[in-house]
């Protein structure tokens, strides 16, 4: 992904992000699927996965920031992406805290 929006971001490529565990980071990726559950305190919550050029991401959205962004998410569309990578049961996600849609070239 390429693009105006997306210049001067210091953009992580999604294949890479396993060398960032512990940090805060930026990806940017297309949103090709996702599922809503619910945290063990009932609120929705929902795990999405992102895809670049290179490979995808799962990436979790805890309920407040689902709260936050769900309006914003949709399929098939360009995502900038920001959270922290970390490593549940031996796979590597990003757990969103931003995110912002951006325009396809």
């Amino acid at each position: 992904m390429n693009g105006p929006q997306l210049k001067n971001q210091n953009i992580i490529k999604c294949k890479n992000i396993g060398q960032y565990l512990g940090r805060r980071i930026q990806i940017a990726g297309w949103l090709i699927t996702g599922k809503t559950v619910l945290s063990k305190k009932g609120d929705p919550m929902k795990f999405i996965t992102f895809e670049d050029e290179t490979s995808i991401v799962e990436t979790t959205f805890f309920p407040k920031a689902y709260h936050r962004f769900c309006n914003v998410l949709d399929y098939g569309r360009p995502y900038l992406i920001s959270g922290k990578v970390e490593e549940n049961w031996g796979a590597i996600t990003l757990t969103v805290d931003w995110v912002k849609a951006v325009m396809a070239r």
